[in-house]
């Protein structure tokens, strides 16, 4: 957070211009935050769905596992593991992609950031300190 600040007092006392594109960005991060959050709670509810019926399958299986060797059901036991773990780690990679997909957006909205700084600390070369603008980047 003070890191933060500290940037943001430099900023201001190089080049006060680059603060007024700081209000679109700051509201581009947030509806992208509220999206991508609303977005990994229901890849979250989607992935515990899934790891449900794999952890019970599992559970009645170790408890009945003399039963299933028994029957020599073995294969069968194997098949529907690897179904419900493929069905849970499908899940988990959509969560995954979710908060890729979020960093992604980050490193853009970043990168415009810098582009802009850029932009305006080479407009503004000579009416600024150049020591100053060096310490925005």
């Amino acid at each position: 957070m003070y890191q933060t600040l500290a940037v943001l007092v430099v900023i201001a006392t190089t080049n006060w211009r680059i603060l007024i594109v700081f209000p679109f960005l700051f509201i581009i991060c947030y509806v992208l935050f509220t999206y991508t959050v609303s977005s990994y709670k229901d890849c979250n509810r989607i992935e515990s769905i899934t790891k449900s019926p794999l952890l019970n399958y599992l559970g009645e299986s170790l408890s009945g596992a003399s039963t299933i060797r028994a029957f020599q059901k073995d294969g069968d036991f194997i098949t529907k593991n690897y179904e419900l773990l493929n069905r849970n780690l499908l899940a988990t990679q959509v969560q995954i992609g979710c908060w890729c997909w979020y960093g992604i957006r980050m490193d853009l909205v970043s990168i415009a950031l810098m582009a802009c700084a850029t932009v305006l600390c080479v407009w503004f070369k000579d009416t600024e300190d150049t020591v100053l603008l060096a310490m925005v980047f």
